[in-house]
């Protein structure tokens, strides 16, 4: 005679949530970035946050940009839309239309990657007259 497992309501909706959300943290469709760059012998790389709900912090870095004239620090702020995982702000971004991505003064500039994730950055003011050019920018994380 086969035994029956009675399991109580709570667990089974508990259960039910956890498959159904793939296991993954539930996410914000938008999240806060900031991007801290720093040029160092020529090599211009960056790294910054990837903010989730006000509390989730991702760690991120930033390859294949270029600033000039030649600041020591420059600092981007924005938001990161289309996201279901934290992991899809990874990858190279590229504007839809074809043309760089070079941000200067108070422009923001708007550009997806091969995951859907879409990005809107613009130049933190803080005094300096930098140009920064985003075109094919790679990020990557820990997630």
């Amino acid at each position: 005679m086969p035994h029956r497992i009675r399991i109580p309501k709570v667990c089974a909706i508990g259960l039910m949530a956890l498959i159904g959300s793939g296991g993954a943290e539930c996410f914000a469709a938008t999240a806060h970035v900031h991007i801290g760059l720093v040029q160092r012998l020529g090599e211009d790389s960056g790294s910054g946050l990837l903010f989730c709900r006000g509390h989730h912090r991702y760690r991120i870095v930033v390859d294949g940009i270029k600033f000039e004239p030649d600041p020591r620090k420059v600092d981007l702020i924005g938001t990161a839309k289309n996201l279901r995982t934290p992991a899809d702000v990874e990858g190279t971004y590229h504007t839809e239309n074809g043309v760089p991505a070079i941000l200067t003064g108070a422009k923001s500039v708007y550009m997806k990657n091969e995951k859907g994730a879409m990005l809107e950055l613009h130049l933190k003011q803080n005094g300096n007259k930098s140009t920064v050019d985003l075109t094919d920018m790679t990020i990557s994380g820990r997630f």
